[in-house]
């Protein structure tokens, strides 16, 4: 297989996110393979969740993005963790998704951009020249010698974007402006934890039926989707 879709679980209460993004991808029938980074500090009883739901997963050691009091929790200095995505050198292309994502739409086709591909909200420019890559979804040609140059340079950075930020600088990327087609949560509090959902069966009927009403609460989202309720919601 050519292409693979991956997520990072470096957190035990992101199992219902993790869930959620692979119903969705699902859910719009996405065709590519989907697999997820596991830190060593998942448990056995998470693991046996992605077991029991067909998952695929692969564990890696675990490194940290160094911790500042107060700036970067558990959660942020995992991420140095999606670094793993350059080592999964049997695909051609690999999709990075956050775990706190939901697919709304197929997106199989972003596979065919030229990679690397990332969202941006600022494009390097003389007036920015540092760029404002986002860390959440993007696609890279896995690389195991990029991979090891990471594994030297992340201890010198905070988080995933300010790493990717850095390296891609100026490079030659293809930067999309759009990205309604999925649904990424900006609280800090997750979605199945404000909705309670506590299980695959209960995360896979809030996402068949309640997504209009999930980018409702979201100001961005609420400002751009189209507004058909339709579109996102199995009847």
């Amino acid at each position: 297989m050519k292409y693979a879709y991956v997520t990072l679980l470096s957190t035990n209460d992101y199992i219902i996110g993790v869930l959620g993004l692979k119903h969705s991808l699902n859910r719009v029938n996405c065709q590519y393979p989907f697999i997820v980074i596991v830190t060593q500090d998942i448990s056995t009883d998470t693991i046996k969740i992605l077991e029991d739901n067909n998952i695929q997963y692969k564990i890696v050691n675990t490194i940290y993005f160094p911790e500042t009091p107060g700036f970067n929790p558990k959660r942020y200095i995992t991420c140095a963790n999606k670094l793993y995505l350059y080592t999964f050198t049997e695909y051609e292309k690999v999709m990075f998704i956050d775990a706190d994502c939901i697919v709304t739409f197929n997106i199989d086709f972003m596979f065919d951009y030229p990679a690397p591909v990332f969202y941006a909200s600022n494009i390097y420019t003389e007036e920015y020249p540092a760029g404002d890559l986002w860390g959440g979804l993007f696609i890279i040609e896995p690389d195991e010698n990029l991979f090891k140059r990471f594994m030297v340079r992340y201890k010198f950075f905070f988080t995933d974007e300010q790493l990717l930020n850095s390296y891609y600088q100026k490079k030659d990327i293809y930067v999309y402006k759009y990205f309604w087609f999925v649904i990424h949560e900006p609280f800090q509090k997750k979605y199945w934890q404000r909705y309670n959902l506590t299980n695959a069966e209960e995360v896979k009927d809030f996402i068949n039926h309640s997504l209009y009403k999930l980018m409702q609460d979201i100001p961005f989202f609420k400002d751009v989707i189209p507004h058909e309720r339709g579109l996102y919601e199995k009847k």
